[in-house]
């Protein structure tokens, strides 16, 4: 009681996808694979020099930042190579990530705004 008001303790709200800090776009490296669906095994197995480039840059990185201004140019550098076939880059670059995929764990679910 304070003032002689009682005090009520509530959780917080969780924060809603749009005002969600940096740390929910950051998804596990095999998470943001396995956004490629069935195009992923394409380009693990391509030659294409450029296309080994970008996967010796993502691979070996603890998480993916799905905000990274650099990501919508690799990924159109892949579709322009056919290897995204008919796959939306949006579904690939969707900052909604769940518990599973995200590199820190344990955040609350973010509100749909």
């Amino acid at each position: 009681m304070i003032n002689g008001f009682i005090v009520i303790d509530t959780p917080p709200k969780p924060p809603g996808w749009i005002d969600a800090p940096a740390e929910y776009a950051w998804i596990e490296v095999g998470a943001f694979m396995d956004r490629f669906g069935s195009a992923a095994l394409g380009l693990i197995c391509s030659d294409d020099r450029q296309v080994q480039g970008m996967l010796g840059l993502i691979m070996p990185r603890r998480y993916i930042d799905l905000k990274r201004r650099d990501l919508p140019a690799m990924l159109d550098l892949l579709a322009a190579k056919g290897l995204l076939g008919e796959m939306d880059q949006s579904v690939i670059l969707d900052p909604q990530t769940t518990e599973a995929e995200r590199y820190i764990r344990g955040l609350p679910q973010p509100v749909p705004d």
